[in-house]
């Protein structure tokens, strides 16, 4: 085997060497750091506004197929592979048993339906002696308890692993489309995040050449990552890039990767992830479904389920929780690297730094680390020991960056933030990074992995906010998410395709602060989120009542009311509520940018949706600031939940009559950083009032005649 003393070659190797790379042991392969053309910074940009090609041919390609193959890897795995579709994908880990620690993060795709059950299993080339190790002694387990039959083999051809090439950046669709053969009907409109497809792609020698591609990456932009036979690897990257031209597509390598994959909040096995971590304490819980979050569940085969599963529960709940998990902070001053201590105001040590970097993109530090349950929550002030000086260190929502997975609706649109303006995570995990196998719409995850230490699933459309093993969300870790992933725009020039140009320009005559200051008032968005008949629409009611005697501009939007019309369209089905949250956050943005505070009031069960509507309002694209977006909890029971019942929908949903019906039927993601955390049923509305009044006065958002 391959080790970094003793390097092998990708299949892309001639290309690299042919365009002057610089090349290092990565991953017991020689990989490409950068190319002279570019710096990393300007690497990384190049991606963000454009399209750059990566080798991850580094990553470990695996077959498993089988009658046993599904039940096999759910025996390692906490995914619920029996929900995924023929080529859908999900970000996952292999598990040590008992403990639940993380022997590598993974991309699982399903290739083939039963009852041959083919799956695309991606590992971390770092990981690649030990994974495959782990997985040769769960085979002999697994054959000797006369299970039924699974064969595990390597995807490569006369000792040659095939090759992985990812276009990543927001022309990705466009060079991709442009290079598939004229035979292959394949709408790239419509290929969403986080699935897999086989493509055929028209060589310069006029040959068509059957691939297996995916949507995702590790860099939290659109992207494709290409699974290619060892012969025809080298051919390919040089046909894309004499196509595209240097003027779309470029070279990229590790150095530009890295970055852009902790501003994505995605992990790198081996330093975010290990097998001392639990994915609860990598806050990757969203890559387990639901279906295997009970014990009973989890007992049908799940490494690590008898800790994992208690870990669910948080200490706040009664349950086990975790005693550390992982977040993001921006750090001041010097940049916090790997190892750096993280401690709170008493000088106490309460986390260690797991991976920092500059941030090219919001030209700041930033930085991923584990610290104290308890001190997760987004603003939470910490500081980071570096060079024997302590810098103020903020706990922030990740990805950094928000991703731009491609969900559907308008093209991707181009958004690079500026650079002092840092984002909050939209998972996103996409997502999109919930509900794993349970919710087609977001199977893809903001993907994890490392630099080359990330499985860069080219089957696998992977991201997870997980770590090194998924190259394609997020993965996520995600995440999935995760994971998650971010919806872009709304159903505009459908037929346009290319760099978010829709020939339309965003007009505005006045600056948010002129207007705040011609009408003396700040605008924000208070989004009240919890189960029906928690209380929201009534608290929202009497905060707004509230405010309006205060003097203050504020307008409500109810979850009943929007229905009647802007959304009359929409039912209730994952996809319809995602793009009814979706409209309401757009609506809500408009109004807090009017410098108006706007409540909502809507259920909004899903984790990535309600980051979504976040990350909306910390998008600058078109204004001058990030509008503040505060996060209202309002916690209850779903048994009192029922016994307050005032539209007798709970007695419906029992009873069969209302279908997806949240809390009975369709699940709710609680939020674990909310702003303002109310239990309803221990909280009168004018407490409830009095708190959020609080928040927002703390806030400096209550400020009349300023």
């Amino acid at each position: 085997m391959y080790t970094n003393k003793n390097p092998g070659r990708t299949a892309l190797h001639p290309l690299h060497r042919s365009h002057s790379a610089q090349l290092v042991p990565f991953g017991s392969y020689h990989m490409p750091v950068q190319y002279p053309d570019l710096s990393l910074a300007a690497s990384h940009a190049w991606t963000r506004e454009k399209c750059s090609l990566f080798d991850v041919g580094h990553m470990v390609q695996y077959h498993v197929e089988g009658p046993g193959a599904e039940a096999f890897l759910e025996s390692l795995t906490p995914a619920g592979l029996a929900e995924l579709e023929v080529g859908q994908n999900t970000l996952s880990a292999l598990l040590l048993p008992k403990s639940g620690g993380v022997v590598d993060d993974c991309i699982i795709t399903r290739l083939e339906p039963g009852p041959k059950h083919l799956f695309y299993l991606v590992t971390n080339a770092g990981c690649r002696e030990k994974d495959y190790d782990f997985l040769c002694e769960a085979m002999g387990k697994w054959e000797g308890t006369m299970n039924p039959v699974v064969q595990l083999r390597h995807l490569e051809h006369d000792r040659q692993a095939y090759g992985l090439i990812a276009l990543q950046g927001p022309l990705a669709a466009e060079i991709l489309e442009k290079a598939l053969a004229r035979d292959c009907r394949v709408d790239v409109k419509t290929w969403y995040f986080g699935w897999a497809k086989h493509i055929t792609l028209a060589l310069p020698t006029g040959e068509s050449l059957p691939i297996v591609a995916s949507r995702g990456g590790y860099t939290g932009e659109d992207g494709f990552e290409l699974s290619i036979h060892p012969s025809q690897t080298d051919a390919v990257a040089e046909a894309l890039l004499n196509s595209a031209g240097k003027d779309k597509l470029r070279l990229a390598g590790l150095g530009a990767r890295d970055s852009l994959r902790l501003e994505a909040g995605m992990c790198l096995y081996g330093h975010d992830l290990d097998e001392s971590t639990t994915p609860v304490e990598a806050s990757l819980s969203w890559i387990i479904p639901k279906r295997r979050r009970s014990l009973e569940g989890a007992m049908e085969g799940f490494n690590g389920a008898e800790t994992i599963i208690p870990q669910l529960t948080p200490k706040s709940k009664g349950g086990v929780g975790v005693s550390r998990r992982r977040v993001g902070l921006v750090v001041e001053g010097a940049p916090a690297r790997e190892g750096a201590e993280v401690v709170d105001e008493s000088g106490s040590v309460v986390g260690k730094v797991t991976s920092g970097c500059p941030s090219p993109t919001l030209g700041k530090n930033i930085a991923m680390a584990y610290v104290k349950d308890g001190l997760h929550k987004a603003g939470t002030e910490l500081q980071v020991v570096v060079r024997g000086k302590k810098r103020k260190a903020v706990v922030t929502k990740m990805p950094f960056v928000p991703s731009k997975y491609w969900k559907g609706g308008a093209t991707p649109v181009q958004r690079v933030p500026k650079r002092d303006t840092p984002r909050p995570q939209t998972s996103r995990l996409c997502d999109v990074q919930r509900c794993v196998g349970t919710r087609t719409a977001r199977a893809g995850w903001g993907r994890s992995g490392g630099a080359g230490s990330g499985a860069s699933g080219a089957v696998a459309g992977h991201g997870a906010a997980g770590c090194g093993a998924a190259g394609a969300a997020f993965l996520g870790d995600a995440g999935a998410a995760d994971v998650l992933a971010e919806l872009v725009g709304a159903e505009v020039a459908g037929e346009l395709w290319g760099g978010g140009d829709y020939n339309i320009t965003w007009h505005s005559g006045l600056t948010r602060q002129e207007r705040s200051e011609l009408r003396k008032q700040k605008g924000c968005t208070v989004w009240f989120t919890g189960l029906s008949a928690s209380g929201k629409s009534t608290i929202a009611i009497a905060l707004e009542q509230h405010l309006l005697q205060k003097g203050l501009a504020c307008y409500r939007l109810d979850g009943d009311n929007v229905r009647f019309g802007l959304n009359k369209d929409l039912g209730f089905s994952p996809k319809d509520r995602e793009e009814n949250i979706r409209r309401i956050a757009e609506v809500a943005k408009l109004f807090a940018d009017s410098t108006t505070i706007a409540l909502t009031s809507f259920i909004s069960p899903y984790k990535a949706d309600r980051e979504l509507a976040r990350a909306l309002h910390a998008d600058t694209k078109n204004t001058d600031s990030p509008l503040p977006f505060i996060e209202v909890f309002v916690d209850i029971p779903v048994e009192e939940a029922e016994k307050r019942d005032p539209k007798g929908l709970y007695k419906k949903a029992r009873a069969g009559e209302i279908k997806e019906f949240t809390g009975i039927s369709a699940p709710y993601e609680a939020p674990e950083g909310a702003e303002v955390h109310i239990h309803s049923e221990k909280t009168s509305v004018e407490e409830a009032v009095v708190m959020i009044t609080q928040y927002l006065e703390g806030q400096g958002l209550l400020t009349v005649g300023s």
